[in-house]
């Protein structure tokens, strides 16, 4: 898994800041808390690449990719921007990603995420994430059970074995949350991914991911462990993760 880093990061609009972030470093899962405007959504754009940055530099174990492409950081984003295609199989769905996937970028050190693989190879990894889930390969994904959507969108999910997962607000692209939440947390341990889980309820990540960012208005209000995020004397940090204040 790559070490993800974020420095001096900032992300203006019409020459107002919209995000801004001196230092962020991360390996496993990290949680980005906030309310609705509160950044969230603009720095998961910065990760994918889908704004430039005014100032700063983004790294993937290293390797400066603040210009690099979208397509070359070998993310897998999950959000109601990227559904099922719902009148396709399960079989096209899990297939798609990797077909799709582009050749080598030497500058990003990212072969493993980007390379193009074999028919065989594709045909292997379907096969294998269809059966650790339990999924139908015929079926057409809008017949699927909400479970078995669940299941078909995590598997599309592990199977590029990305740099990065970003999971942005599963309240919007599921209707069972704690059943995302569990497969997801059972993948995670027995894959391992880097992840950002992007939401504002602090209670559907705190006991998946082991590390927390809380954005209020673009900045870091708290970052940190859990405990040390649940020990946050910011009046702002305690109500927008539910603690008593």
């Amino acid at each position: 898994m790559p070490k993800i880093e974020l420095k001096n990061i900032e992300l203006k609009y019409f020459g107002k800041t919209a995000l801004k972030i001196d230092a962020l470093d991360f390996d496993s899962c990290l949680g980005v808390i906030g309310e609705s405007g509160s950044g969230k959504t603009n720095l998961i754009k910065v990760l994918t690449g889908l704004e430039y940055i005014e100032s700063g530099q983004i790294f993937f174990d290293g390797i400066d990719i603040t210009q690099i492409k979208t397509s070359k950081r070998g993310i897998v984003l999950l959000s109601a921007q990227t559904p099922l295609f719902g009148r396709k199989s399960v079989q096209y769905n899990l297939e798609f990603p990797l077909k799709q996937r582009k050749k080598i970028n030497r500058h990003c050190g990212q072969s493993a995420a980007n390379r193009r693989i074999s028919k065989d190879e594709i045909a292997e990894r379907v096969e294998k994430r269809a059966g650790e889930f339990c999924l139908p390969l015929e079926v057409r994904a809008k017949d699927l059970t909400e479970e078995q959507k669940i299941d078909a969108l995590l598997a599309r999910a592990f199977i590029r074995r990305s740099n990065l997962i970003i999971v942005d607000e599963p309240h919007g692209f599921t209707g069972n949350t704690e059943y995302f939440c569990r497969r997801f947390n059972e993948f995670i341990q027995k894959y391992g991914a880097c992840v950002v889980f992007s939401t504002y309820d602090y209670n559907l990540v705190k006991d998946i991911c082991d590390k927390f960012i809380v954005l209020n208005d673009g900045t870091v209000a708290a970052q940190g462990t859990r405990e040390e995020i649940e020990n946050s004397p910011d009046d702002y940090v305690k109500a927008g993760c539910g603690f008593k204040l």
